[in-house]
């Protein structure tokens, strides 16, 4: 049993990594197709991406 918990561990810090490179390349290429976006528009989708 005590050999689970570094597995569980190990497998929500990647899956966290993941959300979290997911998260910063959707924010790269929206901005990168919407450049005339500001930064409050982007601060604004952050705000709402962490809220969901």
């Amino acid at each position: 049993m005590p050999q689970m918990a570094p597995l569980n561990w190990s497998i929500l810090m990647t899956f966290s990594l993941l959300v979290l490179m997911m998260f910063i390349m959707v924010n790269y290429f929206s901005s990168s197709l919407n450049p005339k976006l500001t930064n409050n528009n982007t601060f604004k989708k952050i705000s709402i991406s962490w809220k969901w």
